[in-house]
């Protein structure tokens, strides 16, 4: 069996195995329809990292599907989860096991040089106001619930020499507000180095996968900028780096213009358009959602509600731009979207014709090409669904209908292992042309 690449966001009957191999082993949870989704791509992750391969779930290459479809292919060993960790507000005065915890755990991130002994006293106060300036909650020395959930997080951020136990009260920060970065440097990982490598990648400085580890190519992409922006080109991430960074006037790669929009998932636009998210509603919806029907990344209507489709639709024209798919329809996607460049799905699959009105396609392909094609095939004899044409269920290409097409490309000389079942520009020129081939019955023996 030969493999090829499958990406996010695509839908076919080629994914659907996948989905299906991943699910026999353990990997899968979700269902298998054939969408190459987020949970097709967490699952590819826990195979990678079973097998020891770099984890970018967004695509499956041919040498992963051979390992994943070996008889030797591990079964998905699921660590035995302990308990979920219950947390109780903390402050002066406490003490006990949790209160160890919560010493040993500002220890590791470098906040706290005290004896773990378990009595939450005047060290560990100030240990946790200077984890809470450097994390953007209310400095209060206070371990609420909300802060312990995370400081025991992946995301908590180590102390530096920076760390003040008196910084002002802020709010906890978020992308939208501008405020709160930590300093971020080479070997870091997570959702915060995600989302540096997106708006590296949007203003130009960033060619790699966005996939949250800060390695060479971050730390070349942070310096680029930085140099961009006239601060010291040394690579490291630091708090008025990030702030230059996600502001509207960012330098993009190769120019001083500023760059129109603010990051990606983040609220502001590029040019007249207003960010759109889940729940939004309204013209702007639908004409969004009008075009992501177009291009081919959005099934179903639209009907100005920005529901899952929606969301599904513009994530994957995000993978398709090589971005962090957020779903989040920023300014700057807006105007990729309604860009004369604005790349086709089926483009990105390997094909968009040009000069024709034939566009290539293949399984999990569908919509009204789809169904004139199968039109075409069933009235050359081709695509004999139960022997009847049904306007209604057609549309989609299945295997029936690569059977059609491949049983078309025999006939008209294609050797057995050049007839793909692929729909390509040339052969729908031949196939809807005067001299497309007739369906005929082979000679049986009386």
């Amino acid at each position: 069996m030969s493999f090829y690449t499958l990406r996010y966001g695509q839908y076919s009957d080629a994914v659907r195995m996948l989905q299906a191999r991943l699910k026999s082993l353990g990997y899968l949870s979700g269902n298998v329809d054939g969408d190459y989704g987020m949970q097709t791509v967490e699952a590819i992750e826990r195979f990678q990292e079973a097998i020891g391969m770099d984890i970018d779930g967004s695509m499956a290459t041919g040498y992963l599907q051979e390992r994943l479809f070996s008889g030797t292919a591990p079964v998905y060993s699921q660590p035995t989860p302990g308990p979920e960790p219950q947390y109780r507000m903390l402050s002066a005065g406490d003490s006990g096991d949790d209160v160890k915890a919560l010493q040993a755990r500002l220890r590791q991130l470098g906040y706290f040089d005290g004896e773990i002994g378990g009595n939450y006293l005047t060290k560990t106060t100030a240990a946790v106001k200077k984890f809470q300036a450097a994390a953007g909650f209310d400095v209060n020395g206070i371990a609420t619930v909300e802060l312990q959930e995370f400081l025991f997080s992946p995301d908590a951020p180590a102390a530096t020499a920076h760390t003040q136990p008196t910084a002002a009260p802020t709010a906890r920060p978020t992308a939208a507000t501008g405020s709160g970065y930590v300093e971020l440097s080479y070997g870091d990982s997570g959702s915060r180095v995600k989302k540096i490598q997106s708006r590296l990648k949007e203003l130009g400085y960033f060619n790699g996968n966005v996939a949250g580890n800060y390695l060479e190519k971050t730390r070349s992409a942070v310096a680029a900028f930085q140099k961009a922006a006239g601060l010291t080109a040394d690579g490291v991430a630091t708090v008025a780096t990030q702030e230059r960074l996600f502001s509207a006037d960012a330098p993009r790669a190769g120019s001083s213009a500023p760059a129109p929009t603010a990051p990606t998932g983040v609220t502001g636009g590029g040019g007249n358009y207003s960010t759109l998210s889940a729940g939004s509603t309204g013209t702007a919806v639908k004409r969004l959602q009008s075009r992501l029907i177009e291009l081919g990344y959005m099934r179903g209507s639209a009907d100005g509600d920005y529901g899952a489709l929606t969301i599904e639709g513009v994530k994957r024209f995000q993978a398709a731009l090589g971005m962090e798919p957020t779903g989040i329809a920023t300014g700057y996607i807006q105007e990729k979207l309604f860009s004369s460049t604005a790349p086709s799905r089926s483009s990105q699959e390997g094909g968009q014709s040009t000069g024709e009105s034939y566009a290539r396609l293949s399984p999990g392909d569908e919509g009204d090409e789809v169904k004139n094609l199968q039109k075409r095939l069933y009235l050359l004899g081709f695509y004999r669904r139960d022997g009847v044409w049904d306007e209604y269920s057609a549309g989609y290409y299945d295997d029936e209908t690569r059977q059609a097409v491949r049983a078309f490309q025999l006939a008209c000389g294609y050797g057995d292992s050049a007839a793909d079942g692929i729909a390509t520009q040339d052969l729908q020129r031949l196939i809807f042309s005067d001299e497309a081939a007739q369906y005929t019955m082979p000679d049986m023996e009386q």
